[in-house]
C-alpha cells in the first residue's frame, strides 16, 4: 500500500503526525509512506526514518509570482506561473498512483489538492478535507466534519491532535509509536552542558503566545536554586534570550543548535519550560518533563505536551501572567511537592486539573459536545440566562423546521427561502453570543455542508433531517416549549 501524508503547516503540526506514521509503519505491512510538506518547514522529516519519500510543496515559487508581479516592470499579474508550479508538484504526485491519502492539514486550501489527486488517480480514497463534485468543500469522514465543527481557535474541543488523526484513520498508538531515535551522530560537548540542567524554549510559534524578556528574566532569577537553565530559541529569538542572558545565571544555546542537536539538549535535561512550540512538542517524544506556560489563545488541548509529567498553566494573556505563581509551580514540579490549584496536567492517559477546592472544571460546552458525538448525557441547564438563550434557539430550528415543512410539501419560494436565511443568521449571532450552545450550533452548520450536490428534493430532504436532529436536541431542554414563540430581539 503507497500512502501520502499532508501536512502544509509549521514544525510542530508536522511533529504531531509522527505518532501516525509510526502506527502505520508499525502495524501495516507492505506500506509505503510519502509525505507533503513545505520546503521551509521540511527539515524536521529528517527525524523520522519510517517516511520513504518526501515530496516538497514550494510555496515560495507558487505564490511569488502573484505577489512580486504588481512591483514588476511590464506588470504580468503573476498566475500562470504561480499555476504552473502548482501544477508541476500536482502532476509528479499524480503520478505515484497512491492508494490512500491522509489530508492531515484540516486545511480548506489542501482540500483542492485531495480532491485534484483523487480525479485523476486510480482507485485512490482520501481521509481528511476534500471537495465535493461542484467545487464546495466536503469531509471524507466524521473526525473532519467534527474538526471544521468544534475544533482549533473559537472551538471548544478537548480531544488532542493525535487522538483526532487515530480516530480518523483507525490507528491504536502504543508507546513505541511516541519515540524519536537517538540522535547518534549529535555531538554536545561543545556546548559545555551541566549534567543537571532544565531546558528553556523563550519564544513560541507566534510573538503573543509567550513572555517578553522581564517576565522571562523575573521567572528565571526567581526560580535560580533549581538546575541551571539552558535557554533554547532560533536565531532570529537570540536577541531575546542575549537580553535575558545579561541579567539572569543561563547558558544561552539560542541561535546555536539544529535540530537534532535540539532534540537530544530536550531529552538529556531534567526538565524543560515554554510555550506553544516545536520543542514543547518535541518534549512529548523524549519524556521530558515539562512546563507548559500556555493562554487562552492558545487550544493546549489540541497541541499541548502529552509527556507523562507535562505541566500547563493557562492564563488569559501574556499580559495577565501572574509569575508568582509560575514561581511556585515550579518549586513543586521540580521539587515534587504538592500541586498548586488549577493546575493542568497530564496523567498519562488524560489532561486533567489540579483543584484543592470544591470547585470543578465543568464546562457546558464541552459536555454538549461528548453528547452529541460521543453518545453520553446531555448536560443540564442550571443558568436562566443560558436557559433563555435555549428558548431562542429552540424557537428558530422549529420556524426553520415549518418553513421547510412547507416547501417540501409544495414547492420553495422565496419566501421560504427569506425566513430560513434570516432565521440561520440569527442562530449564527446567538453561537457568537452563547457559547455554551455553540457546539450545537457548529454542528448544523458543517452538517450543512456535508449534503452533496443534488437535484432540489435530495438537498432539501438532507437539510430537513439536520434540523430535525437539532430540534430533538433542544427538546431535551425545552420539551413542547419548542413550538412556543418567544421574543427572538431580546
Amino acid at each position: 500500500m503507497k500512502i501520502l501524508i499532508l501536512q502544509t503547516a509549521r514544525f510542530g503540526d508536522i511533529l504531531q503526525t509522527f505518532p501516525v506514521i509510526n502506527s502505520l509503519k508499525r502495524s501495516k505491512e507492505n506500506i509505503e509512506i510519502h509525505y507533503l510538506a513545505r520546503e521551509r518547514f521540511s527539515s524536521i522529516l529528517d527525524l523520522n526514518s519510517n517516511i520513504d519519500k518526501v515530496h516538497i510543496l514550494d510555496s515560495k515559487s507558487i505564490l511569488e509570482p502573484i505577489i512580486m508581479s504588481p512591483f514588476e516592470e511590464g506588470y504580468d499579474d503573476g498566475t500562470d506561473k504561480a499555476l504552473e508550479a502548482l501544477q508541476t508538484t500536482l502532476d509528479q504526485l499524480t503520478e505515484e498512483n497512491f492508494d490512500h491519502i491522509y489530508n492531515l492539514s484540516f486545511s480548506p486550501m489542501t482540500s483542492y489538492f485531495t480532491h485534484y489527486l483523487c480525479q485523476n488517480s486510480t482507485n485512490t480514497q482520501s481521509f481528511g478535507y476534500t471537495r465535493h463534485q461542484d467545487g464546495f468543500l466536503d469531509f471524507s469522514e466524521d473526525v473532519s466534519a467534527y474538526f471544521y465543527a468544534q475544533v482549533g481557535v473559537g472551538g471548544q474541543n478537548r480531544v488532542h491532535l493525535t487522538d483526532l488523526y487515530a480516530t480518523m484513520l483507525g490507528l491504536d498508538y502504543t508507546e513505541q509509536d511516541w519515540q524519536l531515535p537517538l540522535q547518534k551522530d549529535v555531538e554536545l560537548t561543545d556546548f559545555n552542558l551541566p549534567n543537571n540542567y532544565i531546558a528553556v524554549h523563550i519564544s513560541a510559534s507566534q510573538e503573543q503566545k509567550t513572555l517578553n524578556a522581564k517576565q522571562w528574566t523575573e521567572i528565571l532569577k526567581a526560580n535560580s536554586q533549581l538546575p541551571k537553565f539552558v535557554l533554547l530559541g532560533t536565531k532570529e529569538e537570540s536577541p531575546l534570550a542575549e537580553e535575558i542572558a545579561k541579567q539572569a545565571d543561563v547558558i544561552n544555546l539560542a541561535g546555536r543548535t539544529d535540530l537534532k542537536q535540539l532534540t537530544e539538549i530536550i531529552r538529556q535535561a531534567k526538565g524543560f519550560i515554554g510555550s506553544d512550540s516545536l520543542p514543547m512538542n518535541i518534549c512529548s517524544f523524549t519524556h521530558t518533563k515539562c512546563y507548559n506556560i500556555s493562554f487562552n489563545s492558545v487550544r493546549f488541548w489540541e497541541t499541548g505536551p502529552l509527556s507523562k509529567h507535562s505541566y500547563i498553566r493557562c492564563f488569559n494573556t501574556s499580559k495577565d501572567v501572574d509569575l508568582d505563581l509560575i514561581q511556585k509551580d515550579l518549586s513543586a514540579i521540580f521539587n515534587n511537592a504538592q500541586l498548586p490549584d488549577k493546575l493542568f496536567y497530564y496523567n498519562g492517559n488524560e489532561l486533567t486539573q489540579r483543584y484543592t477546592s470544591k470547585a470543578n472544571n465543568y464546562d457546558f460546552s464541552w459536555e454538549l459536545i461528548k453528547a452529541i458525538y460521543m453518545e453520553e448525557k446531555f448536560p443540564i441547564i442550571d443558568d436562566m440566562n443560558l436557559y433563555a438563550f435555549a428558548e431562542k434557539i429552540g424557537s428558530l430550528i422549529h420556524i426553520i423546521v415549518e418553513n421547510l415543512n412547507f416547501a417540501k410539501q409544495s414547492q420553495m419560494n422565496d419566501s421560504h427561502l427569506n425566513i430560513i436565511t434570516e432565521c440561520e443568521t440569527l442562530l449564527h449571532k446567538i453561537g457568537v453570543a452563547c457559547r455554551p450552545f455553540r457546539p450545537l450550533i457548529n454542528w448544523i452548520y458543517t452538517e450543512k455542508i456535508k449534503i452533496p450536490p443534488g437535484d432540489v428534493d435530495q438537498i432539501l430532504e438532507r437539510t430537513l433531517s439536520t434540523y430535525n436532529q437539532a430540534a430533538q436536541v433542544m427538546k431535551i431542554y425545552l420539551g413542547e416549549k419548542i413550538h412556543e414563540p418567544v421574543d427572538l430581539v431580546e
